[in-house]
């Protein structure tokens, strides 16, 4: 891969760029295919700079996509179709699952870093029978890391916090998890299957109201100590500045 797609990795702050053999080789697919979905209107045409052409991050997800219609036995005509469709779009958003080669290079991670990223705890893959798979959130979750580390963010430090963070989530959920087990489990030797799919509904709806609880604590509880952290050092005008931000951004 060449410097031009690693911007967005060495902390440069700009947005991954591919030039058409990066794009081919991230995506596994030949550039005269690559061209060939561009002159049927499948993929979009890519940003140009002087003489210059780059492909992004959307490029290389749209490619993905377009592969896995492919392997559903669907045509081009259909593919595009689809694809041109928000409702069809997020359809496939949810349903998509990709193995550990495909997730990689979608996100433009060597498959080793993957693994290590899963080791530590960091990425929890999805189990499907004998295999284990990513779905849309884990490859938001990797986007969002990776726009950490092109807002600047050392790839260690971000890689120390995502670990100290993991901790001490797992605390928390262990605790949650006991919570649900005290207070809606029921007995499986005395329950009948109805009483044991109110509890499975229960479960799952008390899972997503304390998740959503979870993060938007979290996300209130960061920007009030990240404001009074750089109110507390800043000078006259800083702080003017970012109260007024501040301000608008309530508002």
């Amino acid at each position: 891969m060449g410097s031009s797609a690693t911007a967005i990795h060495n902390g440069s702050g700009s947005a991954p760029k591919y030039e058409i053999g990066e794009l081919a080789q991230l995506s596994g697919l030949s550039v005269d295919t690559i061209r060939f979905y561009q002159s049927r209107g499948i993929l979009m045409y890519p940003a140009r700079q002087g003489r210059r052409a780059y492909y992004g991050a959307d490029h290389l997800a749209r490619l993905a996509d377009i592969r896995t219609l492919q392997e559903r036995g669907l045509s081009l005509r259909e593919i595009k179709r689809r694809l041109e469709e928000p409702v069809a779009a997020e359809r496939l958003k949810e349903d998509l699952r990709l193995d550990f080669e495909e997730f990689s290079s979608r996100i433009g991670l060597p498959t080793a870093i993957v693994r290590s990223l899963i080791a530590e705890g960091l990425l929890i893959p999805i189990t499907e029978g004998d295999r284990q798979v990513f779905g849309p959130k884990d490859i938001r979750m990797a986007e969002l890391a990776l726009q950490l580390l092109g807002l600047g963010l050392p790839f260690a430090d971000v890689l120390t916090l995502a670990k100290s963070h993991h901790l001490r989530m797992e605390a928390t959920v262990d605790e949650a998890v006991a919570l649900f087990e005290e207070t809606i489990r029921v007995d499986p030797a005395t329950s009948d299957e109805d009483e044991i799919a109110e509890e499975y509904q229960t479960f799952v709806r008390l899972s997503a109201a304390v998740a959503e609880l979870v993060a938007l604590h979290f996300e209130r509880l960061l920007f009030t100590k990240s404001e009074e952290r750089f109110l507390d050092t800043a000078g006259t005008k800083e702080r003017e500045t970012v109260l007024r931000l501040a301000t608008e951004r309530q508002n």
